[in-house]
C-alpha cells in the first residue's frame, strides 16, 4: 500500500526526548488551510533553510484534486515543492525523537473554513481522519503526540463564522481527541497574524487566544514575521511557524507525552 500523508524524519542530531520513544512512531498532525499547505512554487519553497532535510511530505490539496496511489486527494510533495512549516518542524522532531521515530500527517486545504468545510462529517474533516488512520495502518506502533492547527482566514472573512469560531474550535479539538482516542493530545494553534486583512480577523484572533484556556492548547505567535500579502506568511515565516509549533508541543511533552 502507498504510504499516505506521511513525512518520516531522517538523520540529524540534537536535544532528545526525556523518555525512550524508540519503540513507537511519534506522529504530529498538521492541518488547516493555505498557510498550512504552503504555496505551490518551487522558488517560494526552495528558499527554506530546511530543504536539505531528507524528508518527503504528503499533502492534501482538495481544490486541485491530486491523487496518489491508494490515497485519493493526496499528492507527494518533495522539499522543493509545496510545503509550509513542516520541514522546519521535521528537523526538530528528528532531533527530539531520533532517526525514523517520528512522522507528520499533513492534511491542509486552502480556502477552507472551520464553520463550513471542517464541520463533523464533512469531506475535509473525514479526509483529515483518513490521513491519520493511514499511518496507523502502515505503522501499528504509531502514536499521535500532537497536532498543529493552522487556519482561520476563511472564518475571518465572514461575521457569522468569526463569531462562531470559539465554539467551533473547542468542539473540533474535542472531536479530534475523541476520534483518535488521545484525550491528552497537545495542540499548537497558529494565531492569525496581526496584519491579517480579513474583516473579522480580530474576532478570530481573540477566539484563538481564548483557546489557550482549553487543556493542553498553546498559541503559535508569528506576528514578528513577514507576510507576502494580507493572508499568507513568507517562507521564513512558515519556517518560524514550524519551529514555534515544536516549541509549544515540547512544553507539553516535558509534562507528559501521549
Amino acid at each position: 500500500m502507498t504510504l499516505c500523508a506521511v513525512m518520516l524524519a531522517l538523520g540529524l542530531f540534537g536535544s532528545r526526548s526525556p523518555v525512550d520513544r524508540t519503540n513507537v512512531v511519534n506522529v504530529v498532525l498538521w492541518g488547516g488551510q493555505s498557510n498550512a499547505n504552503g504555496l505551490n512554487t518551487n522558488t517560494y519553497a526552495a528558499t527554506s533553510t530546511y530543504t536539505g532535510a531528507q524528508v518527503g511530505v504528503w499533502l492534501m490539496d482538495g481544490r486541485n484534486n491530486l491523487g496518489a496511489g491508494d490515497c485519493p486527494g493526496l499528492s507527494w510533495a518533495k522539499p522543493n515543492q509545496r510545503t509550509s512549516g513542516e520541514l522546519a518542524l521535521a528537523s526538530r522532531l528528528l532531533q527530539y525523537f531520533g532517526t525514523n521515530n517520528s512522522a507528520i500527517v499533513a492534511s491542509a486545504v486552502p480556502g477552507t473554513s472551520l464553520a463550513v468545510d471542517w464541520v463533523a462529517g464533512s469531506p475535509t474533516r473525514n479526509a483529515f481522519y483518513s490521513a491519520a488512520n493511514s499511518i496507523r495502518y502502515q505503522f501499528p506502533n504509531a502514536q499521535f503526540v500532537g497536532m498543529v492547527w493552522v487556519q482561520g482566514e476563511a472564518d475571518a472573512s465572514d461575521l457569522t463564522r468569526a463569531n462562531a469560531y470559539s465554539v467551533n474550535v473547542t468542539s473540533f479539538f474535542a472531536h479530534v481527541r475523541s476520534t483518535l482516542g488521545v484525550t491528552n493530545l497537545p495542540v499548537a494553534v497558529y494565531r492569525l497574524h496581526t496584519n491579517e486583512t480579513d474583516t473579522y480577523a480580530a474576532t478570530v484572533r481573540t477566539a484563538q487566544n481564548n483557546a489557550t484556556n482549553l487543556w493542553r492548547v498553546g498559541i503559535i505567535n508569528v506576528d514578528d514575521q513577514t507576510m507576502i500579502d494580507g493572508q499568507h506568511l513568507d517562507r521564513a515565516g512558515q519556517d518560524a511557524l514550524g519551529l514555534r509549533a515544536f516549541d509549544i508541543l515540547t512544553n507539553f511533552w516535558s509534562i507528559s507525552i501521549p
